[in-house]
């Protein structure tokens, strides 16, 4: 680091520095493999909590949303409230394809043999 910093051009330093640093939490490639285990858990939890509770709420919660609208031209405050639930619901089901995915590659890239 004492070199790259000693270079005149501070371009070309940022530019290699820049590069160096990573964040673990950027990709599901970052994570240990009990990470995603326990990232995928934690989800799977909450797909299966939103199915079990969801599915008469959301459609009722639904219905109400359609009328509502429909009679005053204006979503309520529970209609907001409903469509924020569906878009968390929405969000955690895609993380959890994500976590399941990755997992997937994985155990398909571990398991190939190259003999």
């Amino acid at each position: 680091m004492k070199i790259i910093r000693s270079l005149p051009n501070r371009e070309l330093v940022t530019k290699v520095v820049d590069t160096s640093f990573v964040n673990p939490t950027w990709g599901m490639w970052s994570l240990t493999n009990e990470e995603l285990l326990d990232k995928e858990s934690f989800h799977s939890a909450v797909d299966s909590y939103a199915s079990y509770v969801g599915l008469s709420a959301s459609a009722l919660g639904g219905k109400d949303l359609i009328k509502q609208a429909w009679q005053r031209r204006a979503i309520t405050r529970g209609g907001i409230a409903t469509l924020v639930i569906w878009g968390v619901v929405a969000l955690n089901k895609y993380q959890l394809n994500k976590f399941q995915e990755e997992k997937s590659r994985r155990s398909t890239l571990n398991s190939s043999s190259y003999y």
